[in-house]
């Protein structure tokens, strides 16, 4: 009986712990998440491209569905006139994310005409088209290729 009520202690010890690191979660997340974003903004306003990449990868590397990260990316690699990556990084963004709208449109574009890659902006026109139903870009580009 002894065991059994040093089990059930244990236990509780073990699920309060764990209920109070979901918070700390949270925020290490979000200060993570702010601090990579201010090291890219700084890196923006001193021109330093490479320093952008490398702070908005390292921001991606540990946290894959941070949206921001992956458009710093993206702008490091226009910057530096690295327009395939530019175009496959605007594509990593979630359809969930209240940007995907801008920065598919942005990779379809650029698809479009200077990669000269009609049939892959197609795709990323359908897949706006698939987040927001009503959009009219995706439209209009296609009409104008069709």
């Amino acid at each position: 009986m002894a065991r059994k009520k040093q089990f059930i202690i244990w236990l509780l010890i073990l699920a309060v712990i764990g209920g109070g690191s979901i918070p700390c979660l949270g925020w290490w997340n979000s200060y993570w998440n702010n601090k990579f974003s201010v090291v890219c903004k700084q890196a923006i306003e001193a021109k330093e491209w490479r320093l952008l990449r490398e702070y908005a990868t390292q921001w991606t590397d540990w946290d894959p569905n941070a949206n921001s990260g992956w458009l710093y990316r993206a702008e490091a690699a226009k910057q530096m006139e690295q327009l395939e990556e530019m175009a496959e990084l605007l594509g990593r963004v979630t359809d969930d994310y209240d940007g995907a709208i801008e920065a598919l449109s942005m990779q379809a574009d650029l698809l479009f005409t200077e990669l000269n890659r009609p049939l892959d902006a197609i795709k990323t026109w359908q897949r706006m088209l698939q987040i927001n139903p009503r959009a009219s870009r995706p439209y209009q580009r296609m009409i104008f290729y069709y």
